[in-house]
C-alpha cells in the first residue's frame, strides 16, 4: 500500500509494514552495502517504482537519519531514476528524482556529521544525512551520480572505492587529511549560522552558558 510522503524535496512515498521493527535483512551490514548486495526488502521497495529493464548503477547505505540520529537509509541510483530508502520503524518509505534533474552533487561538512546535498531544479536539497566515517563511500557516490545525471553510464573512469581527493578542488591547497574539509575555504560564517540552528532548542541554556562564560571571565 502507498500514500504520499511529506520528505525534504523529491516525490516521497510510504510503504506499508506488518511490523514496528526494520527487517532484519535490511539493518545488518549497512556499512558494506552496494549494488550488488542490497537487501531484499530495500532491492523489493525500488522495483516497485523501477521499469522492468532498469539496472541499478549504483547503492549506497548511510547510518544517519534525516533527524541527524542513528538509522539506516539506503541511496539506490539507476540512469533513470534516484531513490532514497528507509525501513525504519513501522513506516518505511522512499524518495525519488529523476536523475537528470540532478545538479552539483556534493558531500558538505556539518557540526559532527556530513550530508549529501544536491541542487534539484534549481533548489539545494539534502538528500541525507551521514556520519563522518561514511564519507569515503558517499564521495565515491556522488561522482557516480555526476555521470548519471549527465548521462554517461560508463563509470570505468571513476576513482576507486578508498580513494579521497587530496587537494582543494577550489583553491588547490593540500587539505589537512584526504577528503576532508579545506581550512582557507570553510565558510565560517554558514558554520556558525548552523550551530545557531542546532542550538535554537537548547537556547535557554546556551544563553546560561554563554552568561556564565562572560561572568567568569
Amino acid at each position: 500500500m502507498h500514500g504520499r510522503y511529506a520528505g525534504r524535496g523529491g516525490r516521497g512515498y510510504g510503504i506499508g509494514s506488518k511490523t514496528g521493527k526494520p527487517k532484519p535483512d535490511a539493518a545488518a551490514n549497512a556499512d558494506r552495502v552496494d549494488k550488488d548486495n542490497l537487501p531484499g526488502d530495500v532491492l523489493t521497495i525500488f522495483r516497485e517504482c523501477a521499469n522492468t529493464n532498469e539496472t541499478i548503477q549504483a547503492a549506497v547505505a548511510t547510518d544517519l537519519l534525516e533527524n541527524g540520529t542513528f538509522g539506516h537509509q539506503y541511496l539506490v541510483a539507476s540512469a533513470e531514476r534516484l531513490c532514497v530508502i528507509s525501513v525504519n520503524g513501522d513506516a518505511p518509505f522512499r524518495r525519488e528524482w529523476p536523475i537528470r534533474g540532478i545538479s552539483k552533487i556534493e558531500v558538505e561538512h556539518l557540526v559532527g556529521q556530513a550530508a549529501l546535498t544536491s541542487l534539484i531544479d534549481g533548489k539545494r536539497v539534502e538528500l541525507c544525512r551521514l556520519s563522518n566515517s561514511r564519507q569515503r563511500d558517499f564521495h565515491r557516490f556522488s561522482k557516480v551520480l555526476e555521470h548519471l545525471a549527465n548521462g554517461d553510464e560508463s563509470l570505468e573512469d571513476l576513482p576507486e572505492k578508498d580513494e579521497l581527493p587530496r587537494y582543494c578542488e577550489t583553491c588547490g591547497r593540500l587539505l589537512p587529511e584526504p577528503g576532508g574539509v579545506c581550512p582557507s575555504c570553510l565558510h565560517r560564517g554558514q558554520v556558525l549560522i548552523r550551530l545557531i540552528d542546532y542550538l535554537k532548542p537548547h537556547w535557554r541554556k546556551a544563553a546560561l552558558l554563554v552568561f556564565l562564560m562572560i561572568v567568569s571571565a
